[in-house]
């Protein structure tokens, strides 16, 4: 309704309607505008970001020219040159890394798949070990059996009969000799 209108005229639906869809348009436009702005914006800081760090790298690649001319004399300067620059461009170079949250889960699951294959492999380790060495005890076990007591063979025997006997005479003698004396 405007201002000049008497009231008793009647309002303009067409006409309000085709307002409210222009204002409708216009937000969403507006919206759309907005969120292109902030896209445009995030990429405008990515750029950047690359920018310096393209920047940085032309820095460092640029010193590591200026430390190969000054190196030609010598060829040990030349390997220093080369290896001084190397490690200035990997200390000076940074690197953006982004894991989709998709492979994020992928890997935690074959992460989770390997650790527990590795258990069920280190069960069947552990259980050939404690076989082996339960084997290892039946075989001493056995072997102890077997061997409970003293053996000698027959020659042995023999040879110790005869010792003693020699042994026991000797004492004897020896025994009467002294007494008799």
């Amino acid at each position: 309704m405007s201002i000049g209108k008497p009231k008793n005229d009647p309002i303009d639906l067409n006409g309000l309607m085709n307002e409210i869809e222009n204002d409708h348009r216009i937000t969403v436009e507006s919206d759309a505008v907005d969120k292109h702005i902030e896209e445009l914006r995030a990429a405008q800081k990515d750029l950047q970001q690359a920018t310096e760090a393209l920047e940085k790298a032309t820095i460092t690649l640029n010193e590591a020219i200026a430390a190969l001319k000054s190196a030609t004399d010598n060829s040990a300067n030349i390997v220093t040159g080369i290896n001084n620059a190397i490690v200035n461009a990997q200390e000076k170079t940074e690197y953006k890394v982004s894991i989709a949250q998709e492979d994020m889960e992928l890997l935690m699951k074959n992460s989770q798949a390997v650790l527990a294959t590795d258990e069920i492999v280190m069960k069947r380790h552990f259980e050939k070990q404690v076989q082996a060495m339960e084997a290892h005890e039946r075989r001493i076990s056995s072997i102890l059996s077997r061997n409970q007591g003293f053996w000698v063979s027959d020659f042995w025997a023999k040879v110790f009969c005869w010792v003693i006997l020699a042994c026991s005479l000797l004492t004897l003698i020896a025994y009467h000799l002294k007494t008799s004396l």
